[in-house]
């Protein structure tokens, strides 16, 4: 081959290099998320471990279903004592139970 078909040859090769570069950055997202596993594992144990403490505590499901409501401050201490005294007339150990709060897991502001 001669200088006159290597030129244009070595032109064409580059400007298809660039083209399909340039193809290639736009399919690629350009902000890439690093995903950080240890904090999603931390929260998810601390999670777990607010589970187990608040099923240890209650004494049935509905129970349960309360102290997550007064944790996440759907209801207020007032509703709740409400509801807890109306379930006095279960025994004095199921009212004792009842009447007890988790004030380490309650969310502070």
């Amino acid at each position: 081959m001669t200088n006159q078909y290597i030129w244009p040859l070595i032109i064409f090769l580059l400007a298809m290099i660039i083209l399909f570069g340039t193809i290639y950055k736009k399919r690629k997202p350009r902000l890439v998320l690093i995903k950080n596993h240890k904090t999603k594992s931390k929260i998810n144990k601390l999670e777990q471990s607010q589970q187990q403490e608040l099923t240890k505590m209650a004494v049935d499901q509905e129970h349960l279903l309360f102290l997550k409501a007064l944790i996440e401050e759907r209801i207020s201490e007032k509703d709740y004592d409400e509801w807890a005294n109306s379930r006095r007339h279960e025994g004095p150990d199921v009212f004792r139970k009842l009447l007890k709060r988790p004030y380490r897991l309650s969310r502070r502001l």
